[in-house]
C-alpha cells in the first residue's frame, strides 16, 4: 500500500493520495464487517477459494470530500477459520492468476 500511496502522491498530489488511502481503509473495514458484501466476487479461474473486492464498491461510503472518482485496485482475500486474510491489493489491469499466491 505504501507504493500505491507514493505513486498516487507523485502522479496526482498529496491530497489525492490521502483520498485514495481513505478509500483503501474504508474498503478494508467493509470487507471485515461483511466478507460477502455486495461487490465481492469469487473467481472460478483460481485453484483455491479466494474472493475479490474492488475499491469502487466502497467509494460511496467515504465522505463526499474524500471521494475517489475512478479507483483502480481491488483486494484479494480468503476466509480461513472465520478470519479474513488479505492476500493482495492488486491494480485492476493486472492478471489475477499471476499475482495471487498459491494455497498455503
Amino acid at each position: 500500500m505504501a507504493a500505491i500511496a507514493t505513486w498516487s502522491s507523485k502522479e496526482f498530489g498529496a491530497a489525492a493520495a490521502l483520498r485514495y488511502e481513505t478509500l483503501i481503509f474504508q474498503a478494508l473495514r467493509d470487507i471485515e464487517s461483511d466478507p460477502s458484501r455486495l461487490g465481492v466476487r469469487s473467481p472460478a479461474e483460481l485453484a483455491h477459494p479466494v474472493h475479490t473486492y474492488h475499491l469502487q464498491f466502497s467509494s460511496h461510503r467515504v465522505p463526499h470530500h474524500e471521494f475517489v472518482r475512478r479507483p483502480r485496485h481491488y483486494f484479494v482475500y480468503r476466509i480461513k477459520d472465520n478470519i479474513v486474510e488479505i492476500l493482495r491489493l492488486i491494480h485492476d489491469a493486472q492478471d489475477l492468476e499471476r499475482h495471487v499466491p498459491g494455497e498455503s
